[in-house]
């Protein structure tokens, strides 16, 4: 039964641009979740495709949904500013437009609410639709329950996605200036200055699509992340040992081509716990295979 309450217990949100056919994926698997008390907001950055009749007609046909269209093209955490602001529901999750929800996921999290007094973020794993099929990240796997803000600076557990309440959100907001990392920044920033951890769910119920040809945020040149890598230093005062910590980072968009013994060095030194000795040998790994090949 849908209630009738004005507020709505969450909101979820979608940025979306020129991807019409992954936007429908996304917005109905949000609609058929076995939870009712949602509402979805969605930002459309000035698609030239026909996703605004799309939106537009959805709007009108379906009371859970919300559109706001940009004039122009203004950017992904311009979007989500606009739809957290004009977030109804107490609490708030989101989803890019190229991905999906496996039906329990609303449900999963709002039954573990509670949490939230004590925790900042409630998070989940991704599975990710792959050629082979579904796949898991390993260090996602063997991350710790908890993270900290400094288990987030040596690597993101978290993902793209938290489930928190709106108000803290609408406190921070996405960082405009950002060409990339938006999230990872996000969470860092909200954690760090809340002095408060997230909490993982075993729950595996957000797909991240990486099979599809459009371009997503993975695709940015080495160049914009390392632009955003400047950004997060200067905002958050990074010493050089955070510094060497963060640039681990950089190494998927890399290719795993560099060693970065600095970087891993400072892994053991700046946050020494079995997790970050696992990332140590998984990185080491890596590179010798990529070198090998």
């Amino acid at each position: 039964m849908i209630s009738n309450k004005n507020q709505p217990d969450i909101t979820v949100y979608i940025i979306t641009k020129n991807r019409l056919n992954l936007l429908k994926r996304c917005v109905n698997s949000i609609l058929e979740q076995d939870f009712s008390d949602f509402e979805i907001i969605i930002v459309d950055d000035a698609s030239t495709d026909k996703t605004p009749d799309y939106l537009k007609e959805l709007e009108i046909n379906n009371v859970k949904v919300r559109c706001f269209f940009n004039d122009v093209s203004r950017g992904a955490c311009y979007s989500r500013n606009i739809a957290i602001q004009a977030a109804k529901g107490k609490y708030i999750t989101g989803s890019d437009d190229d991905d999906y929800f496996l039906p329990n996921r609303l449900s999963v999290f709002f039954g573990k609410r509670h949490l939230l007094d004590d925790y900042i973020f409630l998070h989940s794993h991704n599975l990710f639709l792959t050629k082979s099929g579904m796949k898991k990240s390993i260090p996602n796997m063997l991350s710790p329950k908890v993270i900290t803000h400094r288990h987030l600076l040596s690597y993101n557990s978290i993902g793209n996605q938290v489930f928190t309440k709106t108000d803290v959100l609408k406190k921070y907001l996405f960082n405009e200036l950002l060409p990339a990392w938006q999230d990872f920044e996000i969470w860092y920033r909200i954690m760090f200055n809340e002095n408060r951890h997230s909490i993982y769910l075993e729950n595996y119920s957000y797909i991240q699509d990486v099979l599809h040809d459009s371009i997503r945020i993975s695709d940015s040149k080495l160049s914009r992340i390392l632009s955003a890598m400047e950004i997060f230093k200067n905002n958050n005062d990074l010493n050089d040992l955070e510094l060497n910590v963060l640039s681990n980072h950089l190494r998927s968009y890399e290719n795993n081509s560099k060693l970065r013994k600095e970087s891993l060095i400072a892994l053991a030194k700046y946050f020494p716990n079995l997790f970050n000795i696992f990332l140590i040998a998984f990185y080491t790994l890596k590179f010798i295979f990529n070198k090998f090949r």
